[in-house]
């Protein structure tokens, strides 16, 4: 029969003509359709990240608004959603899967109890972990080996070696990409050319999937003080007994950002009398500058 309401009339006749009829009034409904459009099957998703889930729905007799819809977590049993259905879409969303493959299902429901399912499966990658185990002291001399040691791991990757690795400096950029750690998930990294500087270095691991684990650390690559003699010349002479003027100018790239030229160490000091003078220089409003007399 097709859907509607139907009226059945069976009517009976015996052998010597004597007749009954009865009659019965029945509504034909069809089943609700569904299909889950959104994500696609085999989707992949970071761990904690949301996820949109969107399905068509309608019915040949009932609005939008008369559809009843359950979405579930089929691998979990969970109730998921029953939001309802808005010109003929169900959606929701979700950051709360767990890891590994979600088997999600739509239900939808009519006013006579009949109803229709669709589903999709997801994987829900759990991400990759990355610890920086060196440096682990804060500072550094300019031109000063700095060794990175790293350790990484993928609870969802058989081996360590298919991780990449990159490092970052705030100051000098990309220092590492795309490296692939031993197979114990340990990844080592040299370099002298750091920038004088404070950094802050992150280190990233990426697995097959695309999800991603950082670290970072801060550590300080300090450049040496510089100082230029103006007084005496080089080789210039002197009677002996005359007085001698001792003048510099000296500079450091960290103390003078930081404000802390006044307590910058300088020492005088002669191969034949010894130390000389070691006081603290003066900012004469251009450089910071040391001068005495001797």
């Amino acid at each position: 029969l097709p859907s509607g309401v139907h009226t059945l009339v069976l009517e009976a006749e015996d052998v010597r003509g004597g007749t009954c009829v009865a009659s019965a009034v029945v509504d034909v409904s069809t089943r609700p359709e569904t299909l889950v459009t959104v994500p696609a099957f085999g989707s992949v998703f970071t761990l904690g990240s949301p996820v949109a889930f969107s399905a068509t729905a309608s019915d040949a007799e009932d609005a939008f608004a008369d559809l009843i819809v359950s979405w579930e977590n089929m691998t979990t049993g969970q109730f998921l959603s029953n939001q309802p259905v808005v010109g003929g879409v169900t959606t929701f969303t979700t950051s709360t899967l767990p890891s590994g493959a979600n088997d999600v299902r739509v239900t939808i429901t009519d006013s006579s109890g009949l109803s229709a399912s669709s589903a999709t499966t997801i994987v829900v990658n759990m991400p990759p972990s990355v610890s920086i185990l060196s440096p682990s002291t804060p500072l550094f001399a300019e031109g000063e080996t700095v060794i990175f040691q790293l350790a990484v791991s993928d609870p969802e990757t058989a081996s360590p070696s298919s991780l990449l690795v990159n490092l970052v400096s705030s100051v000098d950029g990309v220092l590492v990409t795309g490296v692939s750690p031993n197979a114990s998930g340990t990844y080592a990294w040299a370099t002298s050319a750091l920038s004088a500087a404070t950094h802050t270095v992150t280190a990233t691991v990426t697995d097959p999937d695309g999800a991603q684990g950082t670290d970072a650390v801060v550590f300080t690559v300090n450049a040496p003080p510089e100082i230029t003699i103006l007084s005496p010349l080089d080789g210039e002479v002197f009677a002996s007994g005359s007085p001698v003027n001792f003048e510099a100018v000296v500079s450091d790239l960290e103390d003078e950002a930081s404000g802390l030229m006044t307590v910058l160490g300088v020492v005088w000091e002669s191969d034949l009398d010894g130390v000389l003078n070691t006081d603290s220089p003066v900012f004469d409003g251009v450089d910071w500058v040391l001068e005495f007399d001797s």
